[in-house]
């Protein structure tokens, strides 16, 4: 584990990857990372995992999607890496694969999005796929993920004012879900996309836009909608013209002074008549330290109760940890 690294060995790595096989600790990862100062990517995942109520087909889809959401909320990594895309395989000249596909049960869970048939030369793309993409066809990179609730999540695209929400019904019955956008500062929306996974592979919804058919309610003024979500389904909801409150170009300067005299801000370990500054967390929102080593920039917020935490350095001697709102 990183903590059993010596300190040459924590000074030498920039990013720390994880796999969420086994462990639940998501939170104190994150922490921890913050609080070394390194990138977090969680690399690697795949599993039979399930979940739903009675979901047929889409227990393995909403398992995945359960996963996501879990890591992705709790974590907060800067990558999320599935492991396999195709991780079943016929053949029948390959005495470590099947002959076919008769053993495979789709209602239950299984390894990858995808199997493959090397007799056929044919890629049998399952139910996984379809969930794997209501979140990668409309969560690209570069957008700022937060979470919403154990059973979905969003994500902004600051560049086009969009927001992407992803939502997964687990019950055995239809539903109604509200999703609040009081956090930002305009919702001039126009049109809602919806997009969604259902039922079986074969006869079920695979990205199907329902747009029209399942019951959006904008409320721009109050800053909400709500929709229906189909019982066991995966819903990705494209929402448009929305802004965050605070402005890109917010920023503050940290000056520190001792005895009178102006201290020169650095990048790296500081010494005399020196100070660093470190961004070690950032509470509902997202922000940058500028190349001058002094000023943070606020770049999102995603409610009204955003904090920048900083460790500031001085002369290598004493860290002074503040907190800016």
């Amino acid at each position: 584990s990183y903590n059993a690294l010596d300190q040459y060995a924590k000074e030498t790595i920039s990013r720390i990857d994880t796999h969420t096989y086994s462990g639940s600790d998501r939170a104190g990862l994150r922490q921890l990372a913050e609080n070394e100062g390194k990138n977090l990517w969680m690399s690697e995942v795949d599993g039979d995992f399930t979940h739903g109520t009675n979901a047929g087909e889409m227990a393995a889809p909403l398992g995945l999607a359960h996963r996501i959401i879990e890591d992705l909320m709790w974590m907060k990594p800067s990558a999320w890496i599935f492991w396999d895309i195709i991780d079943m395989h016929c053949d029948t000249g390959n005495s470590h694969d099947g002959n076919d596909f008769s053993w495979l049960n789709t209602s239950s869970g299984y390894w990858g999005l995808a199997a493959c048939n090397h007799d056929d030369e044919y890629i049998w793309c399952l139910k996984k796929y379809y969930a794997f993409g209501q979140f990668t066809r409309y969560i690209r990179p570069g957008y700022t993920i937060f979470p919403i609730d154990w059973n979905s999540l969003g994500a902004y695209d600051r560049k086009n004012n969009k927001v992407v929400i992803v939502a997964m019904n687990t019950e055995a019955s239809d539903k109604s879900a509200w999703f609040s956008f009081e956090q930002f500062g305009t919702m001039n929306t126009t049109n809602i996309t919806a997009i969604r996974t259902s039922g079986a592979l074969d006869g079920g919804e695979n990205w199907a836009d329902i747009s029209n058919s399942c019951n959006i309610w904008l409320e721009k003024d109050s800053k909400w909608f709500t929709a229906d979500l189909k019982a066991n389904s995966i819903t990705t909801f494209i929402v448009d013209n929305v802004k965050i409150e605070s402005p890109s170009d917010l920023s503050t300067q940290v000056i520190m002074y001792k005895h009178k005299q102006q201290l020169t801000p650095v990048s790296g370990t500081p010494t005399t008549g020196q100070y660093s500054v470190t961004i070690t967390s950032a509470e509902n929102c997202t922000a940058r330290l500028e190349s001058d080593h002094k000023t943070i920039t606020l770049l999102s917020t995603i409610s009204n109760d955003g904090k920048i935490n900083i460790a500031i350095n001085v002369e290598n001697v004493k860290t002074y940890n503040k907190s800016i709102s």
